[in-house]
């Protein structure tokens, strides 16, 4: 059974619902617990409901915003934005296989506090947050806003900016809501260095949405280098892959201080497969939700696993190297398991 069916109908908004996180927050079980956990992700690829923020349409612009050069034209464009896209602005390519680079020279600013939409065609989108300077040392971080990707086959890349030293923090790769509807998408969040900070590196994703459609999809999220590293995902970081057979990897950055490839923080975040044999990856500690969804998945944390670790549907593979402290569950279908020490897995055949 779907993932989105367990539930009968689709969990409007996603996770955003307080009924929702009242849920997640109260069911203990092992497998039930998990699969209504990973059952709020799997709404990004279902038909849309008014009201959900990952639908809402996004408003033309009849203009660039300001710091941006280049044009809109029916066709392939090429615009830069020097000033990032302030909130309350946005940005609408269009048609055409479009090339948009957005920055900002405002310390420890935002990349992207606005909107950007790129239209059907083969996009690449790149995005960085403001490195941090000696009066703003922290980095900024490169989305706090909204991408919508339209069909074709789409790379966009986020990058936190660098802290400035002192009692600083590098700037996170997304912080906001990336959805691409189609086409072999490629996805790279990065936080931002903070080698000479002591506070420690930008996380990778840090409370984003993600949801990448039908295709064949990749997705890697990176913490920054740091004296103390950023990890890939922490707090209510959410990923869901879509339909076709996608790939994903979840890694920390380097540094003296380590932190786990999907730190918790609160409820934890959650990594969910979709409809095809998606192979998902951690190197590193996982501390969050990851699930395979259907079909025959491969599911590997290339370390110690004290979070939720589920094939579900499908004849799935899961092996955690290091030891498990929570659960790692098979699911339905013929399923493989293996844990280096600690809880033995659970549903699973082989």
């Amino acid at each position: 059974m779907p993932l989105a069916s367990f539930f009968g109908t689709r969990t409007a908004t996603c996770f955003r619902k307080p009924e929702v996180v009242t849920v997640m927050r109260t069911v203990w079980g092992n497998r039930s617990r998990i699969l209504r956990v990973l059952a709020v992700v799997a709404c990004a690829t279902a038909p849309a409901l008014a009201g959900d923020a990952i639908a809402a349409p996004f408003a033309p612009a009849l203009a660039l915003p300001p710091g941006c050069t280049g044009s809109v034209t029916p066709g392939d464009d090429v615009i830069e934005c020097a000033q990032g896209i302030p909130a309350g602005q946005n940005l609408d390519t269009g048609a055409g296989n479009d090339r948009v680079t957005v920055f900002t020279n405002q310390a420890g600013g935002a990349g992207i506090a606005g909107e950007l939409f790129t239209g059907a065609g083969s996009d690449t989108v790149v995005v960085s947050g403001g490195d941090g300077s000696a009066d703003t040392p922290n980095g900024g971080p490169a989305l706090t806003g909204r991408i919508n990707t339209a069909g074709g086959d789409n790379r966009v890349t986020l990058t936190g900016g660098a802290c400035a030293g002192g009692e600083a923090t590098g700037g996170d790769g997304m912080r906001g809501t990336v959805y691409s509807s189609g086409g072999n998408d490629q996805f790279e969040a990065t936080g931002g260095a903070c080698l000479t900070g002591t506070a420690g590196a930008g996380e990778g994703g840090l409370r984003p949405y993600l949801s990448v459609g039908g295709g064949d999809d990749s997705v890697t999220l990176t913490g920054g280098d740091g004296l103390t590293a950023g990890s890939g995902m922490r707090a209510a970081a959410s990923v869901a892959l879509g339909t076709g057979v996608d790939s994903a990897r979840v890694r920390a950055g380097s540094g003296s201080r380590p932190a786990p490839a999907i730190a918790a923080a609160g409820f934890g975040p959650i990594l969910a497969g979709g409809g095809g044999d998606d192979v998902i990856t951690l190197d590193g500690t996982n501390e969050g939700n990851v699930s395979g969804s259907d079909a025959n998945d491969i599911l590997t944390v290339n370390g110690d696993n004290k979070g939720y670790l589920m094939g579900d549907l499908g004849d799935d593979s899961l092996l955690v190297t290091g030891a498990n402290t929570r659960s790692v569950a098979g699911g339905q279908g013929t399923d493989s398991c293996s844990v280096g020490s600690g809880n033995a897995p659970v549903e699973c055949e082989r």
